[in-house]
């Protein structure tokens, strides 16, 4: 489906998309996470903004059902996410911005800073990206 999401073809984009949010409505987040998270850290540049997003979308239900796989597989990907070539593109920037903001609502500052995941130069660029200091 990744390559589909990066066509310039927007009935395959399109087509894709639908594709995407359906399975994202009728199976378990929890189910479709770790595909999620690999297309966006390792997709194609078109595709790793869509993925991330839809990461954001999913944050709250996860969170909410199965913290556990967030801590497992989300914040790993943010750690890795903050330091990737995505993050310096807009739209990217824009979509982990979306994902760290779905995260610190869900588990609040503590929450995130508190992991391990994070170096503090990572720290550094969220609490930048967030507005905090």
């Amino acid at each position: 489906m990744g390559p589909n999401l990066a066509s310039k073809n927007p009935t395959i984009y399109s087509t894709a998309m639908t594709v995407l949010d359906l399975l994202v409505q009728c199976i378990d987040p929890a189910s479709l996470v770790q595909l999620i998270v690999s297309n966006a850290q390792l997709g194609n540049a078109r595709v790793q903004p869509i993925m991330i997003s839809k990461l954001a979308e999913l944050v709250p239900l996860l969170h909410r059902q199965h913290p556990l796989v967030v801590a497992k597989h989300i914040l790993p990907a943010l750690s890795n996410l903050i330091s990737s070539k995505v993050f310096a593109s807009e739209e990217g920037r824009a979509a982990v911005t979306s994902l760290c903001e779905k995260l610190y609502e869900c588990m609040g500052r503590d929450g995130i800073e508190s992991t391990n995941y994070l170096t503090s130069q990572q720290l550094e660029k969220l609490r930048e990206l967030m507005g905090m200091r």
